[in-house]
């Protein structure tokens, strides 16, 4: 072997220890799980959402919510589950399935739209939970 201008030396380094590996195995097999738990967690959304649209409609109806209070709930429930359903969604995307690093990007970004979506429609949820709470208190 020649060695010019440009050449490199050889790589050195200390072989990682088994506790290294293990950790290094274990992350990426959580990156991986990462989306797929994120998809799990929106459609429990859904169904969460759906459920507590039936409830305040009950509330509701058995008086316990004023008018009012079962509409803004609604409103912002039916926001929750919208959210929660888009990011339940499949992730569109141009995708280059030869290149390692568009993959990569192409899932970073599906985890990034869904958790985005997954935060929106948890924080609905929550206002939702305040407004139907503060709407059987004045019923």
């Amino acid at each position: 072997m020649t060695e010019g201008p440009g050449s490199r030396p050889p790589l050195r380094g200390i072989p990682p220890t088994g506790p290294e590996l293990y950790l290094l195995t274990w992350g990426q097999e959580t990156l991986k799980e990462n989306l797929k738990l994120t998809n799990d967690i929106l459609r429990q959304q859904v169904t969460l959402s759906a459920a507590l649209i039936a409830a305040t409609i009950a509330l509701r109806g058995a008086a316990i919510l004023t008018t009012a209070a079962a509409g803004i709930t609604l409103a912002i429930l039916i926001l929750s589950l919208l959210s929660a359903w888009l990011g339940a969604m499949p992730y569109e995307g141009q995708i280059d399935l030869f290149r390692p690093d568009a993959i990569l990007t192409h899932k970073t970004r599906a985890y990034r739209y869904k958790m985005v979506l997954l935060r929106v429609s948890a924080t609905l949820m929550v206002a939702a939970l305040i407004a139907a709470a503060a709407g059987s208190l004045a019923a």
